[in-house]
């Protein structure tokens, strides 16, 4: 997948790089939304506030030279900051899928285009958004 080279250069003022339209869906750890184990993301670690999944041509682990990669740090704008520790079934497209602790939270969370930003590897530690589960209830 070819992605936009306009906007390679990094913004020093707020440390982003690359700028790309995705839709932003919500997972929990309910086995019929994971593989197994349902707690331990692709990346090995373990499922927490701040991590998100990306569909797989986004991620440079299946296309080389893909614009992401396990571990980078994105923000989605107005939300927050996230680590890519996941992925999503190959069926996906431009989608990212954020984690929250219940069912009924990531639900309720829906289905939203965003912008989400490529983070330089100097931005500060990941902080989500603290009220990102209850933005969950409002649109």
């Amino acid at each position: 997948m070819d992605w936009p080279q306009e906007s390679l250069v990094w913004d020093h003022s707020t440390r982003r790089a690359d700028v790309f339209s995705v839709t932003v869906t919500g997972y929990s750890s309910s086995p019929d939304q994971t593989d197994s184990p349902p707690f331990i993301p692709a990346h090995n670690t373990r499922v927490r506030s701040g991590i998100i999944a990306l569909s797989r041509e986004l991620l440079a682990t299946f296309p080389p030279g893909a614009p992401f990669d396990f571990g980078d740090e994105v923000e989605l704008e107005g939300l927050g900051r996230f680590v890519i520790e996941d992925t999503m079934a190959k069926r996906f497209r431009k989608r990212a899928d954020i984690w929250f602790p219940s069912r009924d939270v990531a639900i309720r969370w829906g289905k939203k285009r965003m912008k989400m930003h490529k983070l330089s590897p100097a931005s500060a530690p990941v902080a989500p958004t603290v009220h990102l589960f209850e933005s969950a209830y409002s649109d």
